[in-house]
Parts: structure tokens; C-alpha cells; sequence
């Protein structure tokens, strides 16, 4: 299952039986994509 915000976050996370699974992994586990976000990026 993939949503649209996925295309700005570099490893999006994994979805199992409608729970977001923790990566192995330090941190949060959302890593954005900035070149992705920049076109969306308010001026």
C-alpha cells in the first residue's frame, strides 16, 4: 500500500495489518527526500 507522501520520504515505512512497522534502524524512521519536496516548496 503506498500513499502520496511517499514519493518524499526516501524509505517509507512499512505498513503491516494497518500498523506502521519500526525500521531496524536509528531514529523515527522518516527521512524526507528534499529534492523531492523542493518543487512543492512555498516562494
Amino acid at each position: 500500500m503506498s500513499s502520496r507522501l511517499d514519493r518524499y520520504i526516501k524509505e517509507p515505512l512499512a505498513i503491516d495489518a494497518g500498523f506502521a512497522v519500526a525500521p531496524e534502524r536509528a531514529g523515527h524512521g522518516v527521512e524526507f527526500d528534499w529534492k523531492g519536496l523542493e518543487a512543492r516548496r512555498a516562494r
